[in-house]
């Protein structure tokens, strides 16, 4: 087997995997990215224009964009879902106060937890 051939069947290892993971969606959007690469209409890989260690590292770094931007969301989401949950239990406070019910305990701060997430999601380049 030549070398080029065994480059494509590497490149289809990982676009395959990727598929199985992400889907095919997602997956062929991203190595559109990739100009170098060209597949056929059933996903796999036609052609390989360049060196293969160039294009291999534009494709992994489509993938490693989409990663970073999958933890950027997951973190919003913890993020604004801990938030919302310090809202319920601080309006819970506020009612059992109000119905004179036992003792409240002061809600714990997460000010600065949410700023620490904020400030790392910031710094992440998508």
């Amino acid at each position: 087997m030549d070398s080029q051939a065994s480059i494509k069947m590497l490149f289809d290892e990982i676009i395959s995997r990727h598929v199985s993971i992400l889907g095919p969606d997602i997956t062929y959007a991203r190595v559109k990215h990739v100009p170098e690469i060209q597949l056929t209409p059933a996903g796999k890989v036609a052609e390989i224009n360049g060196e293969g260690e160039e294009v291999l590292g534009k494709l992994i770094n489509q993938f490693v964009d989409l990663s970073g931007l999958i933890v950027k969301k997951t973190l919003e989401s913890i993020v604004a879902a801990r938030t919302q949950q310090d809202q319920v239990t601080a309006t819970e406070m506020m009612h059992q106060a109000h119905l004179g019910q036992d003792q409240v305990s002061p809600m714990p701060k997460n000010d600065e937890m949410v700023a620490a997430v904020n400030k790392a999601l910031s710094s992440l380049t998508i």
